[in-house]
Formats: C-alpha cells, sequence, structure tokens
C-alpha cells in the first residue's frame, strides 16, 4: 500500500490490485481513513475480500494436506510390499544355500566312500 492511503488506493485493494494479505500497519493506515472519512462500506469490502483470500489459503492448505496423507499412505504400502519382497528373497536365498550345502555333504560323502 501507499504510504498516505486514498480512496483510490482503498478501491484498488478491494479490486483485487493490491497486495494478498494486509499488514497491520496497512489495517492501520485503512481505519485511520475510515474514521476519518466515515466510509463503514469500504471496511466492509476490504474484510470481505480478505476473509475470501483467506478462506482460499484454507482451501488449498486443506488439499494439500490431503495430498500429503495420500502420499505417505501410498509411500507406506511401497515400503511393506518390498519388505516384504526383501523377506521372500532372503528366504529363497537361505532355502537354496540349505540346498547347496545338502548337495556338498552328499557329493562329499559319496566321494569320501568310493
Amino acid at each position: 500500500m501507499k504510504q498516505n492511503i486514498t480512496g483510490a488506493a482503498l478501491c484498488d485493494y478491494v479490486s483485487g490490485e493490491g497486495p494478498l494479505l494486509l499488514s497491520r500497519q496497512d489495517v492501520e493506515k485503512i481505519l485511520l481513513h475510515i474514521f476519518k472519512f466515515g466510509n463503514i462500506m469500504l471496511l466492509v469490502a476490504i474484510l470481505t475480500k480478505d476473509m475470501a483470500k483467506m478462506a482460499h489459503m484454507v482451501a488449498q492448505l486443506k488439499r494439500s494436506e490431503r495430498e500429503k496423507n495420500m502420499m505417505k499412505i501410498q509411500y507406506e504400502e511401497k515400503l511393506a510390499q518390498q519388505q516384504q519382497k526383501i523377506r521372500e528373497t532372503e528366504l529363497e536365498r537361505d532355502q537354496v544355500l540349505a540346498s547347496l550345502g545338502n548337495t556338498c555333504f552328499s557329493l562329499l560323502i559319496v566321494v569320501v566312500v568310493e
């Protein structure tokens, strides 16, 4: 906002050309302007605009939170699948090693006996 608040500057803000949200200093300047010129409807318009912007930001935040939760669930499911594959691979490895151990032992017995 400009240093000296004018009615035109406030109308620009209300029409969407101002900052996303008002700073505390801007609010104080606007209130001084409204008290000086008695334009309560302008205050209502400004507050309505800021409330709409905040509601939009809250909706975006909620949407982002839902997306994050879905990604977390997908990650945890994929992690569980990968852990299960690791367990299955380790079991298969152990079975192969045990089988090789038995085969080697059997070959050793055959060689010794002959």
